[in-house]
């Protein structure tokens, strides 16, 4: 077969991809986090004189003077990064360092190497593409024997002496923790019974309380729950061969997983960044996702047909032909392509610390909304076998038994070593297994004149 082609359209291919040039585009956090180590950088190179350009061509070079001023700089900006807090004590207030984990240090350091990069080594690897290696400084820390090993802006991000130095931590700062089903319940029940100590949108509250048992349920990250669309929910009836009158409101929801270090844009060979599960109604209503999914529809007026009550949706009488087992509810074409929740992640995140502390823990005691998927992970290891539970949370084993694992096991070392001479063991120790056993319910959230 003999083709055709337009010689205009392939010469502006040509024009096209001799222009096109690298589009990166972080999210608004990494994009926050780049502009603050960036200017602060600019700020530092100009305050002492060093070249902000010249330096990171140097680094390349495995300058001794440009990684002295990179290694110079951090120092400075970590002693300089600060805030103030309130004290006991006649100062009332002291000024403290924001950052002191070695790994948000090494984080830092390496959104700084990332828009480097970007500025500086880009235009170098496409003016010397022979050479695009050597003008390359980002690199993921993960990865070892990648045969950049020596490079210095690697070097570099080996923080430990740095961060001894300025009395930061090389471990993890929080311990991880499994939330169970009652640390769920108890969030959900205290965002709405101490509402008003948790002052927030009442719609706020709806998603966050989705959110919480999305999350418990199936350990999908908060980014993954609050990023769902209305296309990718839907609700129906589903025909009850018991009773041909009275429907069951179901529900098929699909989460889209975080293909973290993943292109969004890359050729996809499976399916495994998607996993659909379906709901129903659950009596009780703390614990009833569709209950809130139809109340966050209704809030949006998302449904085609106009229903405004839990009522309608939920008493429906089966009016559509016996042959038919499915119904689906139809969206308006205005939701489309728009979220069911409209909470943010730093809102989410406000919400959870505010309703722990309310709830009665203390700083010392903070769990993480993580802690629901770690518990989770814990919960579907005893049900599922391995190859689901890993579709279902969307990691691998090794991701699994590396961050999923609790420091605090879920196993009773003693019934297993003495079976039935500790079987009275099982109950105590069962009630240690919550996230929130540290916590007074009866402590302060305001602090008095006196106090």
């Amino acid at each position: 077969m003999t083709l055709t082609f337009d010689t205009e359209k392939a010469k502006a291919h040509i024009q096209r991809f001799n222009n096109k040039s690298v589009i990166y585009e972080p999210s608004a956090k990494t994009k926050a986090r780049h502009d603050r180590i960036w200017n602060a950088w600019e700020q530092w190179a100009t305050q002492m004189g060093v070249p902000v350009e010249q330096t990171w061509l140097d680094l390349a070079l495995q300058n001794d003077g440009a990684i002295n001023h990179c290694q110079a700089f951090l120092a400075s900006y970590f002693e300089a990064y600060t805030k103030q807090i309130v004290i006991h004590g006649p100062g009332e207030t002291e000024i403290v360092r924001r950052v002191n984990s070695a790994k948000t240090m090494r984080d830092y350091w390496l959104a700084l190497v990332r828009v480097a990069d970007l500025k500086f080594m880009s235009p170098k690897r496409r003016e010397f593409p022979q050479q695009a290696g050597f003008w390359t400084l980002t690199y993921d820390p993960r990865r070892e024997g990648d045969g950049i090993t020596n490079r210095p802006a690697r070097q570099i991000s080996n923080l430990p002496t740095l961060a001894i130095e300025l009395e930061a931590k090389l471990e993890q700062m929080f311990m991880k923790r499994a939330a169970t089903a009652n640390d769920m319940m108890l969030v959900v029940t205290t965002v709405w019974s101490r509402s008003s100590d948790i002052i927030c949108n009442p719609r706020y509250q709806v998603d966050f309380h989705q959110a919480v048992l999305l999350g418990g349920i199936g350990g999908w990250r908060p980014e993954e729950v609050l990023s769902i669309p209305y296309e990718r929910v839907e609700i129906g009836w589903l025909r009850n061969a018991s009773d041909l009158l009275r429907p069951w409101p179901v529900c098929n929801i699909t989460i889209k997983h975080v293909e973290k270090g993943k292109s969004k844009d890359r050729i996809q060979t499976d399916q495994l960044k998607y996993v659909t599960f379906w709901l129903t109604v659950v009596p009780n209503c703390l614990i009833c996702p569709l209950r809130l999914l139809i109340l966050q529809a209704l809030a949006d007026q998302a449904f085609e047909e106009g229903y405004t009550s839990l009522d309608q949706i939920l008493q429906k009488t089966w009016d559509s032909d016996p042959g038919v087992a499915f119904v689906p509810l139809a969206w308006k074409k205005s939701v489309i392509g728009q979220g069911i929740f409209k909470l943010v992640y730093s809102k989410y995140w406000e919400i959870w610390r505010r309703t722990c502390l309310v709830a009665g823990l203390s700083d010392q005691d903070e769990i993480r909304p993580y802690s629901l998927r770690v518990g989770a992970g814990d919960r579907l290891s005893g049900c599922l076998v391995a190859p689901l539970r890993n579709f279902i949370l969307g990691h691998t084993d090794k991701v699994f038994e590396r961050s999923y694992l609790p420091r605090d096991i879920n196993t009773n070392l003693l019934y297993i070593t003495f079976q039935g001479l500790a079987s009275s063991t099982q109950a105590i120790l069962e009630a240690t297994r919550t996230a929130f056993l540290r916590r007074d319910k009866k402590a302060p959230v305001y602090i008095t004149r006196e106090e």
